[in-house]
């Protein structure tokens, strides 16, 4: 290991100067500038002498180890160091989860981590990374507002991540020569939706080629464009809205209600999947009512910024097509349209021993023991974050058997069941690692699912094991992301060695690849 009080410079100029040993804060001092680029389609080259992205790229860096550079290491971005007048440039490699830097012939494996959060704070450094912009047309013309957004941008580690946001109050401009004014778009996106309500009723629905010829009147009529973005550096939806009238005039609902601001994240989605729900100026004390026809009653939670922040998945059950979320607080009542897109879902048919599904699933003493011991469990709801970036696989090397959602008939039964997770195939006796930190709400061993950890992870949002050959972790502990609580087996109802691993809010199962690919909150 390369300490932090060796070498005077970043990476392997640490080992190449082995011998000189300087204070860390010299060391990280010294640098005057740096320059980092990365792929030309997403990442724009950037130069900084901030003294503080300089820290924080020291401290990515500075405790490498020198390492052998693996064969399936591809380049991801490179870096170029400036200090004591001179300039040394190191490639940076990615193999899996590993981050790798060399110079001339010396390698070093950095922290991944550590890395990753310094280049994230490089400003601008990410061309795609603000949520694109819909200008309005027309002389100091505002730009749409966004309302609603799942966009996201794809980091140098190869996982998209969400870009915050705060909605806003649609802003008004005037019709163009009675024609509808549609804006320009700063990353021009997959597809467009408009519609056209006068705060009542909607008017029109169709393609911004449609959207072209529709004729604006004298009354104020508020425009809602929602936008597709699907590429291979951003991906997700926007919803954006601006009022237009030839009077000059805003409708209500354009800014309707006091400070309170209402957002939607994931508008656009997949039966499996989640969507965040936010808010923002609510007073203190008031609940927030949530009306929609999408089976759930979300609860919303101090966010630890000063709003309120709810979980509400989209079940495996609901039907494709549009459906709506309806959000109320301190007078303003806002809906916001939510599209399930169509998905197909494995079919599988199961064979399993009589005598272990007489001991399993047709056993009524297994079922009341786990209705009784796991079910009331599902409700509990943590009123903090306890997960923290995104989540990881709780086993590794495994062969998935069983996907999430999965269609499944069992024994050539006629009925069929739903898969909540995922089933991973490996060796017995593998670690178990918990997916990410949270608290154990059951640690044990039951007839139905064998030895089984559930755990929240905060606002309601928990993760599932089941089958294991043991635990080693107890009903009440607080775990780490990676921490180890058990280990692969074949207990319960199982044919073999497995991990099943499932995630839910609650009662309702989502796909937990979405949080293992995707920072569910960044």
């Amino acid at each position: 290991m390369i300490g932090r009080k060796m070498g005077s410079g970043l990476l392997a100029l640490s080992l190449l100067l082995s011998s000189l040993t300087l204070p860390a804060s010299a060391a990280g001092e010294d640098i005057t500038a740096f320059t980092l680029s990365g792929d030309a389609a997403y990442t724009t080259p950037v130069r900084s002498e901030d003294k503080a992205r300089i820290g924080e790229m020291w401290d990515a860096v500075s405790s490498s180890v020198k390492a052998s550079l693996p064969a399936g290491a591809g380049e991801i971005a490179r870096l170029t160091v400036e200090q004591g007048g001179k300039s040394t440039a190191y490639s940076i490699f990615a193999d899996g989860g590993n981050v790798f830097a060399r110079a001339g012939s010396t390698t070093s494996q950095l922290d991944a981590d550590l890395f990753y959060k310094a280049v994230s704070q490089v400003p601008d450094f990410y061309k795609f990374r603000p949520i694109p912009t819909a200008q309005l047309p027309g002389e100091d013309a505002p730009a749409a507002a966004v309302t609603a957004s799942s966009y996201s941008f794809r980091k140098l580690d190869g996982v998209f991540y969400r870009t915050r946001f705060t909605s806003q109050a649609a802003k008004s401009v005037p019709a163009a020569g009675g024609t509808l004014p549609l804006p320009k778009f700063s990353t021009q996106p997959n597809s467009i939706a408009v519609t056209v309500s006068d705060g009542e009723a909607q008017l029109f629905s169709g393609t911004s080629v449609e959207a072209e010829k529709y004729a604006v009147g004298t009354k104020a009529v508020l425009v809602r464009i929602e936008a597709a973005f699907d590429n291979a550096s951003y991906k997700g939806s926007v919803t954006y809205q601006y009022s237009v009238d030839t009077s000059g005039g805003v409708i209500a609902q354009a800014d309707a209600g006091s400070g309170v601001r209402f957002q939607v994240e994931g508008s656009s989605t997949y039966p499996g999947e989640l969507i965040v729900l936010r808010a923002q100026g609510v007073p203190a004390g008031e609940t927030i009512t949530v009306a929609s026809d999408i089976d759930f009653k979300p609860s919303f939670h101090d966010d630890g910024q000063g709003g309120k922040i709810a979980l509400m998945p989209v079940s495996y059950f609901v039907a494709a097509g549009s459906h709506y979320v309806q959000l109320t607080a301190g007078g303003k009542t806002e809906r916001f349209s939510i599209t399930a897109n169509g998905k197909d879902f494995q079919v599988q048919h199961l064979t399993v021993s009589a005598s272990t599904t007489e001991q399993t699933i047709a056993s009524q003493k297994a079922n009341e023991e786990f209705n009784n011991t796991i079910l009331t469990l599902r409700w509990n709801d943590d009123a903090q974050q306890r997960w923290n970036g995104r989540f990881i696989l709780p086993v590794q090397g495994a062969r998935i058997t069983t996907q999430f959602g999965c269609i499944r008939y069992t024994n050539g039964s006629s009925s069929s069941d739903r898969h909540g997770g995922v089933d991973m195939a490996v060796a017995a006796g593998t670690p178990v690692s918990a997916t990410n930190s949270g608290r154990v709400l059951y640690a044990g061993y039951l007839q139905l699912t064998g030895y089984t950890i559930l755990v929240e992870h905060g606002y309601g949002l928990k993760s599932w094991h089941y089958h294991m050959n043991s635990v080693n972790v107890k009903t009440g502990d607080l775990v780490e992301k990676g921490q180890k609580i058990g280990e692969v087996g074949s207990t319960g109802f199982s044919t073999g060695p497995h991990l099943h691993f499932a995630m839910s809010v609650n009662n309702v199962f989502i796909n937990p690849y979405t949080l293992i690919n995707t920072d569910l909150l960044d």
